[in-house]
């Protein structure tokens, strides 16, 4: 589809210049296709910027200048951003360049300031159709494969369109009509309400075009799926909201088996996969510029003991947030421009994370964006939160919060600079205390043990910091850990608390062995996976937790401020306390009836309340 709303079919076997300004040369964009199987397949789109080119590759993978680079990426007029199936390039003077994965498309924007200064594939952008055939000598042509001809660049290229197009086929009603019909033709079609702002003639068109591909085979649903979110993605542009056909909203279990949107699937027992995904959750901060190199063991050493525990094919994800300009909210931090990767690959995204921090920052709506990532079905799922600041109400809730990570069977660890202290014995050395979950102490002493057992005897005399993500890493059978002991410590007592630190996460990253899944669409339409535990989760706080009034000696809690005017804070609820018991060791996986400990299992109740 030109600028100009002019519809035509086109696939060539050469490199195209889709739009460029010829007045000032601000920006040129390219498709790019390559020959498999015998057909030509776009492989990437080309962004020249300046003096930059970016190629944006359809597995997700981004190059500058024939360098791979990271997202997010910033620089003096270009931005680029991941955001789950979603490639976003900026051009600050008014081109977007947007790029749907899942259903291999993209899109180029430009701004009002461009009006009659473009040309190429994408037409001349002055709100007249008839010349958007226009070709790079000012010719007007007819034949669509002559005319991106005209357009091609580097090696000489044949005239050749080899997109199938179903007005030229002699197929008085291909066997997809039914099909295509029922989203753009029928007034039962989900699409109805946008059909008088956006014509769903040339999409119904391009409906068929792409069932003739596959006319070789029984026409499905499914088969349109890349038009109706290329319709879907128009309507939306017009601002009228419609939503893809739920057949289109797609997740695949770990055998192969795939169930859509509006199904569920039970998983129990041998159906749960042995695997894990983790999301570390990153401040951009000072705080953590010595955490960055280590981020980078945790991960190393984690993946051995979850190997050596049967746990595989494990996925890591990096969530940045609290720094400057595009890096100011929660975003994805690419790894080698994939949202999960794998231990071995983890290092691509954290070489370049950046320490610098900006005026803004909130932990807890960053939590709530790493929620919703493209989880695997069945899976055990696990955020690393690494903060500079303290928690605090803003974009998400703490009712938000614990609703989403309960109910998505959601772990949360903290690694945080803060020093342990006792209740009543608040000079007392506690440099020894490693971390801490809801039930038990972890120590040096704890460190190359054969069983993981903490000390659960001294865990009530235990201040715990005044933070809501604290309080949410106890509600999900998380831990808090004091990465002082790491960054401002020998090296021996680092390997004993890296040694420590992964046991307790691995421990906790089994799992559950009874979940329902739903699918449910992301923000382009693909599915994604959304698992929880058979049994509902019963929160310890029915309401936001009321923290002891004493004073904390950390200054990483000097500016904690749960006092937000929305919010009234009970005075007469807090914490449940763990009652004191002898330290036991703690049962391996095979031991219990579940793959999560006892301590997630006291806090789930039947739906029937028994």
């Amino acid at each position: 589809m030109t600028f100009d709303k002019r519809f035509y079919e086109f696939s060539g076997e050469c490199n195209y210049l889709l739009a460029r300004d010829f007045i000032d040369g601000t920006f040129s964009v390219i498709v790019n296709y390559e020959k498999t199987g015998g057909r030509p397949v776009r492989k990437s789109l080309t962004v020249m910027s300046k003096d930059k080119t970016i190629v944006i590759s359809m597995d997700g993978t981004v190059m500058m200048d024939k360098t791979r680079v990271e997202m997010p990426l910033e620089l003096d007029d270009i931005t680029i951003l991941r955001e789950q199936n979603r490639i976003i390039v900026n051009n600050k003077r008014g081109v977007t360049i947007a790029c749907d994965l899942a259903h291999n498309q993209c899109s180029v924007e430009v701004s009002g300031w461009y009006y009659g200064k473009t040309a190429g594939l994408m037409g001349t952008y002055n709100n007249e159709q008839v010349d958007d055939f226009t070709t790079i000598d000012k010719e007007r042509l007819h034949a669509t494969g002559q005319f991106a001809a005209s357009w091609s660049l580097g090696a000489r290229c044949k005239p050749i369109n080899y997109a199938v197009e179903a007005g030229n086929e002699v197929v008085p009603e291909p066997s997809g009509y039914p099909v295509c019909a029922q989203f753009f033709v029928s007034e039962n079609s989900p699409f109805r309400k946008c059909f008088r702002v956006v014509n769903p003639e040339p999409f119904m068109k391009m409906c068929l075009s792409d069932t003739l591909i596959n006319s070789d085979r029984v026409i499905r649903e499914e088969d349109t799926c890349n038009t109706a979110a290329f319709y879907i993605s128009e309507c939306q542009r017009v601002g009228v909201p419609v939503k893809i056909p739920s057949v289109c909203v797609r997740c695949e279990l770990e055998d192969g088996r795939v169930f859509s949107e509006g199904q569920n699937v039970t998983i129990r027992s041998e159906e749960v996969p042995h695997s894990a995904d983790f999301v570390f959750i990153i401040q951009h901060g000072e705080c953590n510029k010595k955490m960055l190199e280590s981020v980078k063991h945790v991960v190393v050493n984690l993946e051995k003991i979850l190997l050596g525990e049967g746990l595989k094919n494990n996925r890591y994800s990096i969530i940045g947030y609290g720094g400057q300009g595009i890096s100011s909210a929660a975003h994805i931090h690419t790894i080698g421009g994939q949202v999960f990767a794998t231990a071995k690959t983890f290092s691509l995204g954290i070489a370049n994370f950046k320490a610098t921090s900006g005026s803004k920052n909130d932990a807890m709506a960053a939590v709530k964006y790493a929620t919703n990532l493209p989880f695997r079905v069945g899976v055990s799922k696990n955020i690393l939160l690494l903060p500079c600041d303290a928690c605090r109400q803003g974009q998400a809730t703490f009712s938000e919060l614990q609703q989403l990570l309960l109910f998505r069977d959601i772990s949360l660890h903290i690694l945080m600079p803060y020093n342990f202290m006792f209740k009543n014995k608040r000079n007392t050395d506690t440099t020894f205390i490693f971390g801490v979950d809801r039930e038990t102490v972890y120590t040096r002493k704890d460190a190359g043990t054969a069983d993981l057992v903490g000390d659960s005897e001294i865990r009530p005399q235990i201040l715990m910091p005044k933070d809501l993500c604290v309080a949410l890493s106890e509600e999900t059978d998380g831990s808090v850990f004091n990465t002082l002991q790491y960054t401002d410590t020998r090296p021996y007592i680092q390997k004993r608390f890296m040694d420590v630190l992964v046991r307790v996460i691995a421990d906790k990253a089994e799992p559950s062995d009874c979940q329902i899944c739903d699918c449910k669409p992301d923000e382009v339409g693909a599915g994604k996976a959304d698992c929880r535990h058979c049994v509902r989760p019963n929160p310890i706080y029915d309401v936001l937790p009321n923290f002891e009034t004493s004073g904390l000696r950390s200054p990483f809690y000097d500016t904690l401020d749960i006092s937000e005017p929305s919010v009234v804070y009970p005075t007469d609820i807090s914490p449940k306390k763990s009652t004191p018991k002898k330290s036991t060791p703690k049962k391996s996986k095979k031991q219990l009836n579940g793959r999560k400990r006892t301590t997630r299992k006291r806090r789930l109740e039947r739906p029937d309340g028994q």
